[in-house]
């Protein structure tokens, strides 16, 4: 999957490298209500150390915030699951003999 890119008022921004703390600021925000205060929010915890806040976030288009904060939260799962993978490999259960 391809690291998750924005755009605010014409800038880019590259998401960096999540660490535990965003990771645990995202599980929080996954029971919450999808409306824009949360895409806002997730767009912070992600983008911060860059100096993106959840105002800054609502300077983006509407019809790329949702999106962009989905693939943000997308992204982080995918990484955290491939690590996963990597250390418990997907046990098959053997198949039946006749």
């Amino acid at each position: 999957m391809e690291t998750p890119k924005i755009k605010i008022n014409g800038k880019e921004y590259i998401m960096q490298e999540p660490s535990a703390r965003v990771w645990r600021e995202l599980t929080k925000l996954e029971s919450a209500d999808d409306d824009v205060d949360k895409f806002s929010k997730v767009i912070e915890v992600v983008y911060g150390k860059q100096g993106i806040t959840a105002d800054m976030a609502l300077d983006m288009p509407i019809s790329d915030l949702m999106p962009s904060a989905l693939q943000a939260m997308s992204y982080i799962n995918s990484l955290v699951n491939e690590k996963l993978e990597k250390m418990v490999p997907n046990v098959r259960p053997e198949k039946a003999k006749d």
